[in-house]
């Protein structure tokens, strides 16, 4: 037993090294110690807001906006506008069972600083941040059944549809947090971009008598352009009434199977 004891004692200090550099660091900096070690029950998670401004409402304000960008890296969303509001105007997020529960203010360089401790309830936290990635992988699942079919369309030289689902996989992705950079609204945008880049039309054997013209859409290649096929066309033209005031009108077409 008095071999163990010094082994205990030893153990006892590395633990609280931490909670001691944290407290000594706080009483340095003139702040309470729940800013740099805020301690709550097993149940709860802690947020530390701080808040600079010439004015301490607006500091205030602050602080809560940093609480709320610490929750939504905790949950893994954005929840700052679902939130700001409630939280502004009752300290509490009810969703959350989180309130505010200290604060402290100090003047820095001339400006207001206000440092707001809030407590939340760890399941809530958890169980939500569990629903915004269950709802993170279905996003990908459909993103990327998508992607599959608009690169099936591709290669069938149907690239309007390609065009199409990589908009729609985009309005998607922009709906929540995406598990790959690759599914960022951004880049499924550019990707259509891409294939609308490549598309040329061109205009051959204009009739003015007849009213015809020949319009092809290819795709845009050094060696060999490939039709683009079942691609909607709309052309636009001036007509006139049967009192000779000019209108313009326009007719839909397809590419069909002949590009």
């Amino acid at each position: 037993m008095k071999r163990l004891l010094p082994l205990l004692i030893i153990l006892l200090i590395l633990t609280s090294c931490t909670s001691f550099g944290d407290l000594v660091r706080s009483q340095v900096d003139g702040l309470p110690s729940w800013v740099n070690n805020p301690q709550v029950r097993a149940d709860q998670y802690p947020f530390v807001g701080k808040g600079s401004a010439q004015v301490t409402y607006n500091a205030r304000l602050d602080a809560y906006e940093h609480i709320l960008e610490q929750i939504s890296a905790f949950v893994g969303e954005d929840i700052r506008e679902e939130y700001y509001r409630e939280l502004t105007t009752t300290t509490r997020i009810a969703d959350f069972n989180l309130s505010v529960t200290a604060e402290h203010l100090r003047t820095e360089k001339g400006l207001q600083q206000v440092y707001l401790l809030a407590r939340a309830d760890r399941e809530a936290l958890e169980g939500r941040r569990t629903t915004i990635y269950r709802q993170a992988i279905e996003r990908q699942a459909r993103i990327e059944a998508l992607i599959v079919e608009a690169d099936r369309s591709y290669r069938q030289n149907h690239d309007t549809l390609t065009i199409a689902r990589y908009l729609e996989a985009a309005t998607i992705a922009s709906q929540g947090p995406v598990l790959e950079k690759k599914h960022d609204p951004a880049a499924l945008i550019d990707r259509a971009v891409g294939y609308i880049k490549a598309l040329q039309i061109s205009f051959r054997s204009p009739d003015s008598q007849k009213v015809t013209a020949t319009v092809q859409l290819r795709r845009r290649r050094r060696l060999i352009s490939s039709r683009v096929l079942h691609a909607k066309v709309q052309a636009s033209f001036t007509a006139y009434t049967s009192l000779g005031d000019p209108f313009v009108d326009t007719l839909d077409f397809n590419t069909a199977t002949q590009g």
